[in-house]
């Protein structure tokens, strides 16, 4: 169960690396290393993605899931889309080639989603539900920033309305 976002591949590469580092250099730093070193030695790994009853193959970098419509833009970079869409925000980044990665990385980030969307190794997808098999037993998914080992296939559903959210009255403590 997660609220925001969920992550496989190179996004948890990237949380182990920054959280290592972030003890010694701080978290800004601890960052920009761990990306660099995350792009120098960025993985692929084969995910079939099961959407609506339909399956595809990719070989993936990162696999990006978050509730509701998101933004790759700077500065709101991962963040929900302003009367975005409802669903499950399926994104998956393909190849290994660092330079492809940052020109993936630097349209996202500079024109957004849209643009990002025109390259051939970007793909997203806005369902209610999908299925994710790694062709491996076990994996470690990124959960709202937390790092956690799941047993694969991982199956992600939109639960609609199941968080209830409850404010103190204003001006007090009654």
């Amino acid at each position: 169960m997660f609220l925001n976002t969920s992550s496989i591949g190179a996004y948890v590469t990237f949380v182990r690396e920054r959280e290592r580092l972030e003890k010694h250099l701080g978290y800004s730093i601890a960052s920009v290393i761990a990306f660099a070193k995350m792009l120098s030695e960025i993985r692929t790994f084969s995910v079939t993605l099961e959407l609506e009853g339909e399956k595809k193959t990719y070989r993936a970098s990162l696999v990006f899931i978050g509730v509701g419509e998101r933004e790759l833009k700077l500065p709101i970079l991962g963040s929900r889309v302003k009367n975005g869409r409802s669903g499950l925000h399926v994104m998956i980044v393909q190849g290994r080639k660092p330079a492809q990665l940052f020109a993936l990385a630097l349209a996202g980030i500079t024109k957004g989603r849209q643009e990002a969307d025109k390259l051939p190794d970007f793909q997203e997808f806005l369902v209610d539900s999908c299925r994710i098999d790694l062709a491996r037993p076990t994996t470690t998914v990124g959960l709202d920033g937390e790092l956690k080992r799941f047993r694969t296939p991982l199956d992600y559903h939109i639960e609609r309305d199941a968080l209830q959210i409850v404010v103190a009255p204003p001006g007090g403590d009654e």
